[in-house]
């Protein structure tokens, strides 16, 4: 046996044994435990990824085992996944979750029709607010809901082998992508092995994978010249998470006019049909507040977001972040004209390029920024020669120290730690001078 397959084997195990202490053995309050293990899943992988030992094949295994392993767990690091199931067990109970907030149904006279449960695990944030779920979120919550029948612990294990699946179908199609880009087959594994992608979105149950998936069949439909089939996958990623919509432009602009009708035709018919059984007059303004939080009252990890607000206090006394979530959303669309418009995206490599500065730049200015935010750029990364969303997975995982047992507190060193190294590769990366790195990461 080789050296570098023993080494390989070596980095399998210890992956496996890191992604059973973190499902089963770990408090999100744990920062040394979560950092370290968090280090020694990324050395793993960085090998496994590069090592000529391990093929597109051999990846595509080893990452389903990484995900099996948290099958049976419950997450740690997230209390989403209790609002996801309320939401599906209120809709079992002919309730709209648009249109009523946990608190308001809690208050209600039929209150003992409601898990406790479920109601006191989403936390104080998400018990006062109307879902921001879009509908196919919400069908799959529903149905996990009703397929369980109650039972939390089998909701899970149903979601997580959802995400597992759709992880799997991305694999595939991010594969066949790479092969019309002639880019290695191979770098599907800096997704598909990554450990903020499996930690997130298999241990704590975050969409994003699902509705990244939808959006490369888009691409992938568009590329075959199949615009209404595109369409269609369009508006199931936004009806999975909204992100999707950034980057409708990005797709149809270069598109010859027929391919932009019927793809529109398309996304707009799909998207009454996905949409439609929610819609009400009080769906339409209870998700706009929900919307509008995201720019002005949420606050966790943000980067220009938080020097801007020290300036902020340093000017006027206090947080200024109603102020700036009013002009936030006319930045965003500035940007998105100018990644749309403005930039030539007339090839598949130019505009995957666009999307991933695009996302990146609205993640850099935005109040709130998880984790599992930054899954997206890493994908896009992949499909590219830019790597700075790669390094990003491995520092944004110091955001996790700021969860204490009662409290969150954000320590700005923590920020400067996480943020510097990205900005500077970034900056190398797109001044042209990384090219050493880069050439590390593609061989």
């Amino acid at each position: 046996m080789s050296r570098n397959k023993l080494i390989s084997y070596g980095c399998i195990i210890i992956g496996l044994i890191c992604y059973a202490y973190q499902g089963y053995f770990i408090e999100r309050s744990s920062h040394f435990e979560l950092i370290s293990s968090f280090a020694l899943m990324f050395l793993s992988y960085f090998w496994l990824q590069k090592t000529k030992e391990i093929r597109w094949k051999e990846i595509l295994w080893i990452g389903i085992g990484f995900r099996l392993i948290l099958l049976f767990s419950t997450p740690w690091l997230s209390q989403d996944f209790c609002r996801f199931f309320w939401d599906g067990e209120i809709q079992l109970l002919g309730f709209n979750p648009y249109e009523f907030s946990p608190n308001e149904l809690l208050s209600s006279d039929q209150k003992s029709l409601f898990s406790k449960t479920l109601f006191d695990g989403m936390g104080e944030l998400s018990q006062s607010n109307y879902s921001n779920y879009p509908p196919v979120s919400q069908w799959l919550f529903t149905v996990l809901a009703f397929v369980s029948n109650g039972k939390l612990f089998y909701m899970i294990i149903g979601l997580r082998l959802v995400h597992i699946a759709a992880d799997v179908g991305l694999f595939f199609v991010g594969k066949e992508l790479l092969k019309k880009l002639k880019l290695p087959e191979k770098n599907i594994g800096w997704y598909f092995l990554n450990p903020l992608v499996i930690i997130e979105l298999i241990g704590n149950l975050h969409g994003e994978g699902l509705m990244l998936l939808f959006l490369l069949f888009a691409v992938f439909m568009l590329i075959e010249n199949r615009p209404l089939l595109a369409g269609v996958f369009m508006a199931m990623g936004v009806g999975a998470k909204l992100i999707p919509l950034f980057f409708l432009l990005i797709l149809i602009y270069p598109q010859k006019w027929k391919v932009r009708f019927y793809f529109l035709g398309s996304v707009g018919f799909s998207s009454l049909v996905i949409w439609g059984p929610y819609l009400s007059v009080l769906m339409g303004g209870n998700y706009w507040v929900t919307i509008r939080l995201w720019f002005d009252t949420f606050e966790f990890n943000g980067s220009i977001y938080n020097l801007i607000r020290s300036v902020g206090y340093q000017i006027r006394g206090y947080n200024v972040i109603k102020i700036i979530g009013k002009f936030t959303p006319f930045v965003i669309m500035g940007m998105v004209f100018v990644f749309s418009v403005v930039k030539k995206n007339d090839t598949l490599s130019r505009r995957f390029k666009s999307m991933l500065f695009l996302i990146t730049a609205y993640l850099f200015i935005s109040t709130t920024v998880h984790p599992w935010y930054v899954i997206t750029p890493l994908l896009f990364g992949v499909f590219t020669n830019y790597r700075f969303a790669l390094l990003w997975t491995a520092t944004v995982t110091l955001s996790y120290t700021s969860y204490g047992i009662h409290e969150v507190y954000t320590n700005p060193l923590i920020l400067f730690l996480e943020y510097l190294p990205v900005y500077l590769l970034l900056i190398l990366e797109v001044s042209g001078k990384a090219n050493r790195i880069k050439a590390f990461v593609r061989s």
